[in-house]
Order: structure tokens, then C-alpha cells, then sequence
């Protein structure tokens, strides 16, 4: 077995999400928002931040935490997805991620990525304005790999609003996954962006939240366990 003595932070959005795990929660955290620390034991104990929804919050909550000598991120939590594409209770490892609704208009168009409307970024994304959610050399085997979008609200599948978005490849969408890409990003720490596929994203959501967190469970485990070199995943 691999020697791992820096910690792993399992990052989430809500302590929710992670109801079906085996976790040891700080009640002195407001909201339990924060970092609690040995919080989870899957044959190693790893730190687990809670960061609230959306961007804005995990990004100043994982800048806060992230500097503390962890050897390895692992984003958890919900997404939504296009209806006929993937289906709820998936489990998806995310490549990319991007910031779909920020940049600037153009009149007739979409929006303009910022970094191409010629606007300095903390972490220069890719060419598309992605950042990358996983790192290639953790990208565990025996998951199905597809993209992701970052919004400030769900868009029920109306993406018109949204910058241009790659059409060859499926895409899930959440409201914090850019911003722990980009956080990540700046710390130069390895990451893993795991998810689980609770809702369509259309007017007619179709829920299943008991679904989605026994199945975020299971994958959690397996890619700690994975990483961890106890059960190596096979390829499918």
C-alpha cells in the first residue's frame, strides 16, 4: 500500500450530500460551514470542508483551507444533468469545468469568455474557458468522464444565456465545480472532481436525493480506496 502521510480534504457544498458516509461532524462550526477536521474514515482519515452553495462560497472557503499541506482535493456533490444524456443516480468524474454565465455580452450573441475579452484571470483557463476539475495523472479508471458548467442558478436546460458551450461531449451542471477547479488550480494541488447526477436539468427536475447520496457514497469510497492503492479500479 501506498505511504500517503499528507491528508486527503473531501470539499462538498453541504453536509447533506454526504449523509451516507461515515462522518464525524464539529458542532462548534456555524452552519457546520468550515473545515472539520478527521472528519471522515475510509482506511484514512480525511479532512472534509464544507463550503455552502454556490461559487462565491467555495471559493473563499477552499482558499482558506486549501493551503495546509494536503496532498490531494476531491470535489463531491450533486449535479444536474441534460435529460437523455445521463441518468439520475450516475456517478460522473469531471474533467473540466467552466464559468458558463460569467463574461460580457455581445449584442446578438453569446456571452464573451472574460479571459478573451482581454481580462486579466487570477488562473488562466483553457482556450474554451475551462479549468481543469481533474487532475490527468488521478484520473481514475471505471468512471464516466464528462464536463462540467458552473452557474449562479439552475438553467432548467436553457442555455442561451450561457457562453458557448462544447456540444461533443456530455455536461453536468453545479454551481460551485469552476470555482474549486480554479482554487486548485492556483494551490498547484491535484484534484478530483466526483459527482453524482441527482436531477435533470429541465423544468421537470425529477429529483432523487436518497439516490444521489447513497450512490455519491459509494464513489466517494471508491476513489479514496483507489487513490489509496487498496482496490486499484479496473478499466471498463
Amino acid at each position: 500500500m501506498n505511504e500517503h502521510h499528507k491528508p486527503i480534504l473531501l470539499v462538498a457544498a453541504t453536509q447533506r450530500e454526504l449523509e451516507e458516509l461515515p462522518t464525524h461532524w464539529d458542532s462548534d462550526l456555524p452552519n457546520g460551514i468550515g473545515l472539520h477536521r478527521r472528519a471522515l474514515s475510509i482506511g484514512v482519515d480525511a479532512d472534509v470542508l464544507i463550503t455552502g452553495v454556490g461559487a462565491a462560497s467555495c471559493a473563499a472557503q477552499l482558499a482558506l483551507a486549501g493551503p495546509q499541506g494536503y496532498e490531494l482535493l476531491i470535489n463531491a456533490g450533486f449535479a444536474g444533468a441534460t435529460r437523455g444524456e445521463i441518468p439520475v443516480g450516475k456517478l460522473v468524474l469531471i474533467t473540466h469545468d467552466r464559468f458558463a454565465d460569467y463574461g460580457i455580452p455581445r449584442m446578438g450573441s453569446q456571452l464573451v469568455p472574460l479571459h478573451m475579452a482581454g481580462f486579466q484571470q487570477a488562473a488562466t483557463p483553457n482556450t474554451d474557458g475551462a479549468y481543469v476539475a481533474t487532475s490527468p495523472q488521478v484520473a481514475l479508471r471505471g468512471f464516466t468522464m464528462c464536463q462540467g458548467i458552473t452557474v449562479s442558478h439552475p438553467t432548467q436546460g436553457d442555455y442561451s444565456w450561457c457562453l458557448p458551450l462544447p456540444t461533443n461531449i456530455p455536461l453536468v451542471e453545479s454551481m460551485e465545480g469552476a470555482a474549486f477547479a480554479l482554487v486548485a488550480s492556483l494551490l498547484g494541488i491535484p484534484r478530483i472532481s466526483l459527482r453524482v447526477v441527482s436531477n435533470y436539468a429541465d423544468p421537470n427536475p425529477e429529483w432523487d436525493v436518497p439516490l444521489a447520496k447513497r450512490e455519491l457514497a459509494i464513489g466517494v469510497q471508491r476513489v479514496i480506496s483507489a487513490y489509496m492503492g487498496k482496490d486499484p479500479l479496473k478499466e471498463v
